[in-house]
């Protein structure tokens, strides 16, 4: 069983809404991890930032699945994303 599938398990068992709503949560404890790092000395307990980091990704690939956005699609427009930022570095 793939990723993917453990994902659409996922949407059809928990339903869009509440995995939507579980990316929220997710992507807030990143912040939080964030905040906590940038917070302690020597930067913390990493392993906790890499953890959210993790969960996080999960969400977003689910996401991609539940508003049917298509992988080259969003690296499209990630490889723009870097562009702009080049672009601001120079």
């Amino acid at each position: 069983m793939t990723g993917e599938d453990i994902f659409q398990q996922a949407i059809d068992k928990y339903g869009v809404q509440a995995q939507a709503n579980k990316a929220i949560e997710e992507l807030s404890e990143l912040i939080r991890a964030i905040s906590r790092i940038e917070n302690e000395i020597n930067f913390g307990n990493v392993a906790n930032l890499v953890e959210e980091m993790a969960d996080v990704y999960i969400m977003l690939k689910q996401l991609e699945m539940i508003y049917y956005i298509e992988e080259a699609t969003l690296d499209a427009v990630i490889e723009h994303k870097i562009i702009l930022l080049n672009q601001k570095l120079k």
